[in-house]
């Protein structure tokens, strides 16, 4: 069965054509029999679903996958539609798309069979979410599939025992899980390719890549893939797909919904808050699935109290359906009274982490229109990251320089030894080589740090970027107890200092931008990895964030991008400026940032966001023609 241009060659080639130079060591699994068979297997069961939806109208897969959620629920609610109709059509509608973007790694099961078995049940009440189909990124556990991350070695591991519990308590509430999807080699990247499956490709652009690591995810949901789909976010792995795909998302505080039923990625991460959480069209779904997760009600139904499931500390939190509408500000220390109005923050630009000009349009346009709209209720102020230390530096550089150190070491605070041991026996993916290159050579040895770190090493790596100066240096000796300490005082130090502006200004919320780029070419994500800072940041924080697809890339962006981006000769925002080229029509989002544990206020805001803005269109798939197109 053909696979598709892009897709691992079909079996038995293998998948060696993705790396044949850039190996360590040399010798790789790519002939191994457990891949082969693994292929073949997943071939197998797509072939079956194929032919069980080839039969099937494309004018009623349309009428179908072009539905709401909350209006598909509706409908299967009330019996309008069966569930059968509904996933057989999100299947074909997946199986088509798939084949143009690569997003799909395995389809789970006969998913079509189980919505038949949902309808035949008639004497189980309907689920509140029965018959809805949706999609897992690869690496959440799913019972008797692999969760791979990419990592052909991780085909000599048995599959996984039970499915975790997220999922699972999706399924309890009716609805059906139809396919698993592409994630970075490793998981640690913002690119969706993998030897093992191929490179993901973005709906809205072909040439872009959708993101990542949760990138199989957004593509699939942005095609009509799915009605919604589950993913992770450790530094980023939510919002930026939803940012390059034009979706939303919320990344809650990692306490409202951790998930310890998946393989996370790096084996040892710091003080990173890392949950799991939702890709949907609109704000409105993403707050009915949440309120139905993680819900205020102890009646049984929330996945907390889910029988069998307790080993997992999900905390109800009382999202309520009601939580995004305008007047549900609650009397809390953080909600000031006596007239004195809430603030908003506004972070348009960042001196680590420059935006190209249409991602700082996207801000500057939404606090305009906000401003005009709520300003009775907030008021908004422009923030930076320099606030939170007025007058201090870090070796003559901006706060914000300080503060990136902190989360790179957070995010490999055993300097990289254990992300470079996956790589290993692995061929190397095309567009991660750079990436996992300097990876190995982080991982050598405590003396290649000490170089790269040395004010002479750091004098000739600031001539080539004070960015990646700064990520070199972001390195922690092994079995050097003070320096760890002192890595976890800066942490400790960084956040109380983000608490205590937050309410000493009686902050509510922060809008900032979704990323430094729109959507890029999927050769530019490993040599821009320090962008991630824009949004790693608030897993450092631990707070709620969320991304709102405001509109689209112009072409005063693009003239802009020209005449106003100074890349400073520095090598990284170089990469930059060229990622941010053509890129008109892409969608352009806003990040919101809420306090600790307030879920809610972030959802109210990006609500607020939504209504005001234009939005972005949904792609229309072509079936005839084999494309996407975009309304008018």
């Amino acid at each position: 069965m053909a696979v598709g241009p892009d897709r691992v060659p079909a079996i038995p080639d293998g998948i060696e054509s993705y790396s044949d130079c850039w190996r360590w060591p040399f010798w790789t699994t790519r002939r191994q029999p457990f891949v082969r068979e693994y292929r073949s297997a997943v071939e197998r069961r797509k072939a079956d679903l194929v032919a069980a939806t080839r039969n099937i109208n494309d004018d009623d897969v349309s009428r179908i996958v072009n539905r709401d959620m909350l209006d598909l629920r509706g409908a299967l609610q009330d019996g309008q539609l069966t569930a059968r109709d509904v996933v057989s059509a999100y299947v074909k509608r997946a199986i088509q798309v798939d084949e143009k973007l690569n997003c799909i790694t395995e389809f789970i099961g006969n998913p079509i069979q189980k919505a038949a078995d949902l309808d035949a049940d008639v004497n189980t009440p309907k689920g509140p979410l029965f018959g809805i189909p949706f999609s897992v990124k690869s690496n959440f556990h799913i019972k008797d599939y692999y969760a791979t991350n990419g990592l052909a070695s991780s085909l000599r591991q048995d599959p996984q025992p039970q499915t975790c519990a997220l999922v699972q308590f999706l399924i309890n509430q009716g609805a059906i899980p139809i396919c698993l999807t592409n994630v970075p080699q490793g998981l640690l990247a913002y690119v969706t390719s993998n030897p093992l499956h191929g490179t993901t490709k973005n709906p809205w652009n072909l040439s872009r890549t959708p993101g990542g690591s949760s990138g199989g995810e957004a593509a699939l949901i942005a095609a009509g893939g799915a009605v919604f789909g589950v993913g992770n976010d450790l530094v980023g792995s939510l919002r930026i797909p939803a940012a390059f795909c034009g979706l939303t998302t919320l990344k809650p505080s990692q306490n409202r919904l951790p998930e310890g039923g998946m393989n996370a990625g790096p084996p040892e991460v710091g003080q990173l808050g890392l949950s799991s959480g939702f890709f949907t069209r609109t704000v409105e779904e993403q707050n009915f699935l949440l309120h139905l997760v993680i819900g205020h009600a102890h009646d049984g139904t929330r996945l907390g109290i889910v029988p069998g499931l307790q080993q997992y500390d999900i905390q109800p939190i009382g999202i309520q359906p009601n939580a995004i509408q305008q007047n549900d500000i609650q009397p809390e220390e953080n909600h000031p009274q006596n007239g004195q109005l809430p603030v908003i923050l506004y972070m348009c630009n960042d001196e680590f982490s420059p935006v190209v000009p249409s991602n700082e349009r996207a801000v500057r346009t939404v606090i305009e229109e906000l401003t005009r709209r709520h300003g009775a209720e907030f008021e908004f102020r422009e923030f930076r990251l320099s606030d939170l230390a007025p007058g201090e530096e870090n070796n003559g550089e901006d706060y914000s320089f300080k503060i990136a150190e902190t989360l790179f070491k957070n995010v490999m605070p055993d300097n990289g030894n254990g992300m470079s041991a996956l790589y290993c026996n692995e061929p190397w993916d095309k567009f991660m080589w750079l990436f996992i290159f300097l990876l190995k050579m982080k991982s050598l040895g405590w003396w290649v740090n000490y170089i790269t770190s040395s004010t002479l090493g750091q004098r000739f790596l600031k001539m080539i970027s004070p960015r990646f100066a700064c990520l070199a240096r972001s390195t922690i000796r092994p079995n050097d107890d003070v320096a760890l300490g002192a890595y976890e005082l800066e942490t400790e130090d960084i956040r109380n200092r983000w608490t205590r502006h937050w309410h000493d200004n009686h902050v509510f919320a922060l809008i900032c931008p979704s990323f430094i780029t729109p959507a890029q070419p999927p050769n530019y994500p490993a040599n821009l990895a320090t962008g991630t800072f824009m949004t790693g940041l608030f897993n450092l924080f631990d707070v709620p964030a969320g991304i709102v697809p405001v509109g689209r890339v112009n072409a005063d962006d693009e003239v802009a991008l020209n005449e106003r981006f100074q890349t400073r000769s520095d090598q990284l925002l170089k990469w930059q400026k060229e990622a941010a080229r053509n890129t008109r029509g892409l969608p352009n989002a806003v990040q919101v940032v809420a306090g600790v544990g307030r879920e809610e206020d972030c959802l109210r805001v990006m609500r607020m966001i939504e209504d005001a803005s234009d939005g972005v269109p949904r792609l229309i798939w072509d079936p005839t023609e084999g494309k996407f197109t975009v309304p008018n």
